[in-house]
């Protein structure tokens, strides 16, 4: 039997309890397949590692073929575990997670990264907003060697 286009065969030993376990789930979970079972459970602990900054290449990952931000939602926001909150805008759409970062993709594609809760609906307290592809901000120190090549120059005394 062929695998499925993109689907990758694995076998994997498991402790009885832990088969047992997955067992039950399915049952719980009224799910046909032990393999879907399976499929639910690993995705939805993987989903509680993601970042805002990892949603955000899915998202522009996808729109590389889907421009509709509210479809882009529906796939990868909607049942996504640590989303608390998902709000379309003029600007772009705009998601929340659980511990205060959220992100935004606008309707070009361009993302970006915010911090801190959104309380009352209150977007002007908001951080102000950098591209996603920025890992530190402008004014942070960085381990590179400054671009006239005299470290001595970045010393702050």
């Amino acid at each position: 039997m062929a695998d499925k286009e993109g689907m990758e065969r694995k076998v994997w030993l498991l402790p009885a309890e832990l088969v047992d376990r997955l067992k039950s789930y399915q049952v719980d979970q009224g799910i046909t397949s032990e393999v879907e079972a399976a499929r639910r459970l690993l995705d939805s602990a993987l989903q509680m590692r993601d970042t805002v900054p990892a949603l955000l290449t899915k998202l522009r990952t996808r729109f590389a073929e889907e421009k509709d931000l509210r479809i882009l939602a529906r796939d990868i926001l909607a049942t996504h575990a640590l989303v608390e909150l998902v709000r379309f805008e003029d600007k772009g759409l705009i998601f929340c997670l659980k511990g205060g970062s959220r992100g935004m993709i606008g309707a070009t594609g361009a993302t970006f990264i915010g911090e801190g809760r959104i309380e009352n609906d209150d977007w002007d307290r908001e951080p102000a907003r950098r591209p996603a592809s920025t890992v530190r901000s402008s004014g942070a120190p960085s381990w590179d060697a400054p671009k006239g090549g005299d470290l001595d120059d970045e010393i702050p005394f």
